[in-house]
């Protein structure tokens, strides 16, 4: 159903799948970039309160085990001190010691965010889905 082996861009989910094709190099800063783009690929739809929409949906879909609210904030905000400059960012091919000391919020939303796009993906796969719309019909994000 998807068009993710030949790289198109036509879906949602071929989206998010080519976003985490990138994510291969555990020592790149840009991780938490293509996690939350294939995040947002998968549960975001429209423009207005792109967090609010992920936290539910996930929550809906993942279930309400995780504190979606406290990990969703918790990568964004790695996300936004990345991008405002309030994040530390070493040289290239810095000593991965120092990278890992210095950046223990950023594994974790790192490690939060690959956890959340991997189960999404499980869950599509096993429903036999290419949207998170088609597993909750019936909620307010498809009216």
């Amino acid at each position: 159903k998807t068009n993710f082996i030949r790289g198109d861009k036509v879906l949602r989910i071929d989206r998010a799948l080519n976003a985490l094709s990138y994510i291969y190099n555990t020592n790149a800063y840009e991780d938490i970039f293509y996690l939350l783009i294939g995040i947002e690929a998968l549960y975001n739809k429209g423009r207005g309160k792109i967090i609010n929409q992920i936290e539910e949906k996930i929550s809906l879909v993942l279930g309400s085990c995780l504190n979606s609210k406290n990990i969703i904030k918790n990568m964004y905000d790695v996300r936004s001190n990345f991008v405002h400059g309030r994040f530390p960012i070493h040289k290239k091919n810095c000593d991965n010691d120092t990278f890992i000391a210095d950046n223990e919020k950023y594994y974790k939303s790192v490690d939060a965010a690959l956890s959340i796009l991997i189960c999404s993906f499980q869950i599509l796969i096993i429903n036999n889905c290419i949207s998170i719309e088609e597993i909750l019909p019936h909620t307010p994000f498809n009216n």
